[in-house]
């Protein structure tokens, strides 16, 4: 097998299910799309806020990937939303074929071919092309780039501490310096990680993460601390309040007894293969569909000591990983995705491991992740190809004097489409210079839905109409079905799409 069949399997595959359903967007990939028009309505300058929202709002969200992404011409955005990730992933596994055929080097591995295996299983692992919470290949999104930048960053570490060369420590640096622009997930990983590797005696990294962060606000000024500061205080927010009231968060990430239910709910049933890939419990994620991470733990006698800090790397990952199951550190972030922003070391180890011991596992790991592929491919086309997007309700509320809250994932469609009407949400972040706690918490509510007193949401922020689905609407109702707040009058449906008016109170002043 060679690299560029390899690079070719690895584009195609991330490709298929856009070629199938060519206009998916995802809910978030309207986020994304609407910054990346905000900014190129600024001549390509960062702006300071988003615009759309009611609220005060700062452009808090990192936004490297937008500002590239702004100078796609117009005509070209749909077709270059569909490629971005797959090229960038191509990039990503190129790289890492080409970073493991010179470590494989240096560990004087027989196996001539280890970084073609490497390669390979990058190309097909459901890591990378899982769905579940938010599908990273299929569609346009900076978590592809911020996970390229960092996976540079940390093989650039380990080559230092093989050759001794501070070539690889600026790369690093570089990396460094856009990670702190390129996703929230980014930033907060490469602190973790870095504190970490300095408690094992790499103190290498966390050097270079705070030069990396010194040199962007020299560089990037308050745009960067705009992000930085909105990214501490939203995982403070979430750590004190949101996490509490954040509607299934606990049972599907850190209750044990909740899969368990779940799984004798779905057992024999026709449910039970769309559960099993589904289902977002990490500890399931990580035995069925991240299987070579528990691989190289239990078989790291076999690793070579020029390989301690790559494992290093990967063990911090895994302390995260496992920090994560517990509920009150919920709010750093999804526990699998700490796994896979290390998906090339687990699998560069793993491929050292078993390359000259027994290529049978590596074989049966290729059927095992192949075999997920197609029931991801079947899953995204289930959930994600007929997303639909209520153009005639929004249209018709899409008034000045209007401002609407979105209730069931309707906040970035609603961004990327309104003209006139503003939207009463949190934006990208749970904090706002101009909100208090005590507001915010009244807007975010029972997250995903807001709080139960209509009243107040009408009153203090003049919120006007919700737009809704079904489902939604029903399980809101549920919350404020004992308030006397169901001021909830019927406008319009377009498909599974609803739009509310709120109506004036009685004794509304």
């Amino acid at each position: 097998m060679t690299v560029w069949l390899i690079l070719l399997i690895a584009f195609i595959l991330r490709i298929i299910p856009r070629l199938i359903s060519k206009n998916s967007w995802n809910y978030d990939t309207y986020f994304h799309m609407a910054i990346s028009r905000i900014i190129k309505k600024h001549n390509y300058k960062i702006p300071k806020d988003k615009g759309r929202f009611s609220l005060d709002d700062n452009m808090d969200y990192p936004w490297l990937f937008h500002w590239l992404f702004s100078f796609v011409p117009d005509k070209n955005i749909y077709l270059a939303e569909k490629i971005s990730s797959a090229i960038i992933d191509v990039i990503h596994i190129a790289l890492a074929m080409w970073i493991s055929h010179k470590l494989f080097i240096n560990l004087d591995m027989q196996n001539a071919n280890g970084h073609l295996w490497v390669g390979f299983l990058m190309a097909i692992s459901p890591s990378f092309l899982r769905i579940g919470m938010g599908p990273r290949a299929y569609n346009a999104t900076p978590r592809v780039l911020s996970q390229l930048l960092l996976f540079i960053f940390f093989v650039s570490l380990a080559f230092f501490y093989q050759e001794g060369s501070t070539t690889w420590l600026i790369i690093g640096l570089v990396c460094s310096v856009l990670i702190n622009i390129s996703s929230i997930f980014g930033f907060q990983f490469i602190w973790f990680i870095s504190i970490i590797l300095a408690l094992f005696g790499f103190y290498e990294a966390l050097v270079l993460t705070i030069l990396g962060l010194i040199i962007s606000f020299l560089i990037f000024g308050n745009k960067v601390y705009i992000v930085i500061r909105g990214n501490v205080l939203s995982m403070k927010y979430y750590y004190s309040t949101l996490a509490k009231n954040y509607v299934g968060l606990i049972e599907q990430k850190a209750c044990i007894s909740c899969y368990f239910k779940r799984f004798k709910q779905n057992f024999l049933t026709t449910k039970m293969l769309n559960w099993f890939m589904m289902d977002q419990y990490p500890l399931h994620i990580l035995i069925f569909f991240m299987p070579q991470a528990l691989i190289v733990l239990f078989y790291q006698d076999y690793l070579s000591q020029d390989s301690d800090f790559l494992f290093i790397v990967f063990l911090s990952s895994f302390i995260l990983f496992l920090l994560v199951l517990i509920p009150k550190f919920v709010f750093i972030g999804e526990a699998e995705r700490y796994l896979e922003h290390t998906l090339f070391i687990q699998i560069f180890l793993f491929v050292e491991i078993f390359a000259n011991l027994n290529n049978t596992v590596l074989i049966i790991i290729s059927i095992w992740y192949i075999i997920c592929y197609t029931q991801y491919i079947r899953l995204y086309l289930k959930y994600y190809k007929n997303i639909k997007v209520p153009y005639k309700l929004i249209e018709q509320i899409d008034k000045e004097e209007n401002i609407i809250y979105p209730l069931g994932q309707y906040s970035w469609i609603l961004l990327y489409n309104l003209k006139k009407a503003k939207i009463c949400y949190y934006s990208t972040s749970w904090t706002n210079s101009k909100v208090s706690q005590e507001d915010l918490h009244l807007i975010t509510g029972n997250y995903p839905y807001p709080g139960t007193n209509l009243r107040v949401l009408k009153q203090k922020f003049g919120i006007t109409h919700i737009l809704t689905n079904e489902l939604a609407i029903q399980n809101y109702k549920n919350f404020i079905k004992n308030t006397q707040n169901d001021n909830l009058e019927f406008i319009d449906k377009e498909d599974n799409c609803i739009i509310y008016k709120i109506e004036d109170f009685k004794n509304e002043s």
